[in-house]
């Protein structure tokens, strides 16, 4: 017998709030399509550990806490313990839910882009208003030379809406990206669909 397709989703920055009503969306929506095996990789909290329970009867969609919230760590987990999972489970997408990605392997990756906050020229402004340019390098510039180098490298790009992706062009070149809109308000079918 074939063993399913899997597609890891690496929910390891989902913590609280919007984020976690929206991953329990896609959840939602890995439970109806039983092609696939899914994977979920989050840190354990106690918002995390509820989809468990919530989820555990469906055999299609399993979960992988991580207990070590530091930054270093997820850099690493995401890099080399990704490498494991993606080999023993019959990886062949991985859905970077919290915006990152990993350098260590080449099966085909899709980002999510939550917010444009970091590529915001307009965050850049309040920070010198205020004539606090080491925290602006510090909370601002560093995080956003981070996610620019990610998405450099990345193909495939999930936003919500056209915005976001001429957000993006300010800071980087997009025509080489394909860019999906995939709203986490609506469910219908319609709410997924490619730009040209």
């Amino acid at each position: 017998m074939l063993r399913k397709h899997s597609v890891l989703v690496n929910a390891l920055g989902v913590r609280n709030s919007g984020a976690l009503f929206v991953l329990n969306k896609a959840i939602r929506e890995f439970v109806s399509c039983k092609a696939y095996r899914y994977i979920v990789i989050c840190h354990l909290c106690e918002n995390t550990s509820e989809f468990k329970m919530k989820y555990e009867k469906y055999r299609h969609v399993d979960f992988i806490f991580v207990d070590n919230n530091s930054f270093w760590y997820r850099l690493y987990y995401e890099n080399f313990k990704f490498l494991e999972v993606i080999d023993r489970k019959n990886v062949l997408l991985v859905y970077n839910f919290s915006g990152s990605i990993q350098f260590t392997h080449e099966v085909p990756q899709l980002v999510k882009v939550h917010n444009l906050l970091f590529f915001s020229k307009r965050l850049d402004t309040v920070y010198f208003k205020k004539r606090i340019f080491f925290t602006w390098i510090k909370q601002v510039f560093l995080k956003r030379q981070v996610l620019k180098l990610m998405m450099r490298y990345s193909r495939f790009i999930e936003i919500q809406s056209p915005h976001v992706k001429n957000g993006l062009a300010d800071f980087m070149r997009i025509d080489n990206k394909v860019f999906y809109i995939k709203s986490d308000v609506a469910i219908s079918q319609r709410s997924f669909s490619l730009i040209v």
